[in-house]
């Protein structure tokens, strides 16, 4: 039987010694990863040819070629009529029967122990047992894991509520917990994005939401949509972060924060106030915008002296329309940015000749400007720097300047134009039936003064302000080009929708993802939790190729060898031997279900032909099975090289 690895979709001396482990340590660092993948890749492979193996041999069938690859014999030994060998090419296995012969399927042989002596029933039991073994195998994996060493999950809670998306229109909340999806339960928060990526094309989903506080669960329909950075359908949430620091960023040093701390509250105005979630931090951080405000952390269980907290505006935010300008925050190694000059804090004042660009205006300019060297101006320590910077290609996309985006808070001046979500409300009633300034038009590079004859000091300052005067008219004053002019403006009452996500402030702090364990010491229950994530696996491929099929989900969303490696090597670094070894389990599913599909030259596609024999009463003639033999190797090697390449791409940008 042939199959293939899930390519579809895991003193003098002491000298010496010092110096040894050095490079010796970076070897081995580079060719752990790749040794421990070819190891489970192998092993899925040969348990699932072990299958094969097992079956016909009960079925007395005589197996002449037991290979772990494709293509010449590299190594291995004969042990009685059977030669086991791995071969060069490690894309899959296959065994050799006698009396079958996928590419010459004509070449019968007259021997009882030939497969095609086998009743149809005798011969299907050998094709299925490939997909059996693989399928005991991933679930005897995940039994012990839950049982013995428990994996990590990101719990199926909402951590974060992207403004305008489905989930936000839909009144989802940070903090609310998604049970259900359209009935089936979410146990983490990988089942509940994978459910809600497969669902039906244009059709909305029905949540079944437990929020903080109420009784029971809430139910809500949302409609997904297409995230084009994830390549799949979302409803625009993202999981819960935890409140242990990862990097310290604007915080590390002496004094301040380091990897492991724990932040567990601020101090502002003469109190502590305590959060056991990040959500409840983040929200509290932004209400206090720069008021003075310190945070409380604690490490090893001893509590820190205060940190004075550092509020950043988050980049796209606006204030009835008005866009504070494009700041910088961080810069990537080797990128167009570093070689032109630019520096974390520079505020861009001109690019390509389009004074104050909005943070989201800079994607568009640098996607028209790539690939020739264009002007940029910055703002940095009072004066005006003049460089030239050359934008990378598309395929680089958000990454074509190599920059970290904020919003420059204490610069008053008005970007280029203003937020998409502030389009969207342009010229809409506000909530209390009145018609509200929804926009503030001033030209891009006006410097704002005063509101209401009150000078303004900063972004935090506009905000407040404005807010103090929500549902009343407001003067605002600005200059421009050497004259100062001012405009009146109604502002929307404070239960407007306007004042929702218009602007965030928020800790320039990473913190680690939260996560549960999942382990039991039930036997019994681990079998249950692997018996739901085998399913589980089951149901995603399957749904997986109906969506692509359908056009509902396109193959840039598929991952093919190169993509399936590098993730190997990212969940074994990030995640460790343990959810390695899960991963492995899940690359045993898809290995099962992939090679059962009726395709020719698959394990499926045999099974196929057993079916129609059944049905017809004689085999399907040589003539067919050699044309379909021949769509299905040019079908599985045209998908190979398709995913290869989108996976190639995908690394290279």
């Amino acid at each position: 039987m042939h199959c293939l690895s899930d390519c579809l979709t895991l003193a003098e001396g002491g000298l010496i010694l010092a110096e040894v482990p050095k490079w010796l340590s970076q070897v081995v660092d580079r060719a752990w990863p790749i040794l421990l993948l070819a190891i489970g890749l192998g092993l899925l492979i040969f348990v699932h040819e072990l299958g094969h193996f097992l079956a016909a041999k009960w079925m007395g069938i005589r197996v002449e070629v037991f290979s772990l690859g494709f293509g010449r014999r590299l190594l291995g030994f004969k042990r009685g009529e059977t030669d086991y060998r791995i071969s060069v090419f490690p894309l899959g296995g296959y065994l050799k029967m006698l009396g079958q012969d996928d590419l010459h399927p004509e070449a019968r042989v007259d021997d009882e122990r030939a497969f095609c002596s086998k009743s149809v029933g005798q011969r299907f039991l050998v094709i299925f047992a490939g997909v059996v073994m693989n399928m005991i195998c991933a679930l005897a994996l995940f039994v012990v894991l839950f049982r013995f060493t428990g994996v990590e999950f990101q719990p199926a809670e909402v951590g974060t509520v992207t403004p305008y998306k489905p989930a936000y229109k839909a009144g989802i909340l940070p903090g609310d917990t998604i049970l259900a999806v359209d009935g089936k339960g979410v146990r983490d928060f990988g089942e509940l994005r994978m459910r809600i990526a497969l669902a039906p094309k244009g059709q909305e989903v029905l949540l079944q939401v437990q929020r903080p506080g109420q009784a029971g669960p809430l139910e809500m329909s949302v409609l997904p949509y297409l995230d084009s950075t994830a390549k799949i359908r979302g409803i625009g949430v993202e999981p819960p972060a935890s409140l242990t620091v990862y990097r310290a960023r604007d915080y590390a040093g002496a004094d301040g924060l380091e990897k492991g701390d724990t932040i567990v509250g601020l101090k502002f105005d003469g109190e502590e106030r305590y959060y056991d979630k990040y959500y409840k931090f983040a929200e509290a951080v932004n209400e206090r915008r720069d008021k003075p405000t310190a945070i409380i952390a604690v490490r090893d269980g001893q509590k820190l002296g205060l940190i004075m907290l550092r509020p950043h505006l988050v980049a796209g935010s606006n204030v009835l329309g008005l866009i504070p300008p494009a700041k910088i925050s961080d810069i990537k190694k080797d990128s167009p940015a570093e070689k032109a000059g630019l520096k974390p804090g520079d505020a861009i004042t001109s690019f390509d000749n389009h004074p104050w660009p909005s943070n989201a205006a800079l994607a568009g300019i640098a996607a028209d400007a790539e690939g020739r060297q264009v002007p940029i101006s910055v703002l940095r320590a009072g004066k005006t720097l003049n460089l030239q910077i050359t934008p990378r290609s598309k395929k680089h996309k958000d990454k074509a300047l190599g920059i970290v985006q904020e919003a420059d808070y204490q610069n008053l001046i008005a970007a280029s134009d203003y937020a998409k979500a502030d389009k969207n409300e342009q010229g809409k009633v506000a909530a209390d039936g009145s018609r509200a300034t929804l926009k503030v038009d001033i030209p891009a590079g006006a410097k704002l003064l005063k509101l209401d004859d009150k000078p303004l000091m900063n972004w935090s300052d506009v905000i407040g302000r404005l807010q103090e005067r929500a549902g009343s008219r407001a003067k605002l004053t600005y200059s421009f080009e050497g004259n100062t002019k001012s405009i009146w403006l109604t502002v929307p009452p404070a239960h407007s929708s306007v004042w929702q996500h218009g602007w965030r402030f928020f800790a320039d702090v990473d913190t680690k993802a939260d996560l549960i364990t999942v382990k039991t010491d039930s036997l019994p229950e681990a079998v249950y939790i692997g018996l739901h994530k085998t399913w589980f696996f089951i149901q995603s491929i399957y749904l997986t190729i109906t969506r692509v099929a359908q056009g509902s989900i396109g193959t840039d969303a598929l991952a093919g060898p190169v993509g399936i490696t590098h993730l190997s090597f990212m969940v074994l670094k990030q995640g460790g031997i343990t959810y390695f070894l899960y991963f492995m389990g899940m690359i045993g599913v898809n290995l099962a279900m992939v090679n059962f599909l009726p395709i020719p030259l698959l394990d499926g596609g045999h099974a196929l032909f057993l079916l129609f024999e059944k049905i017809k009463g004689s085999p399907v003639s040589v003539r067919v099975q050699t044309i379909a033999t021949s769509i299905g190797i040019a079908a599985i090697a045209a998908l190979f090289l398709l995913l290869t390449y989108q996976d190639i791409m995908r690394w290279l940008s």
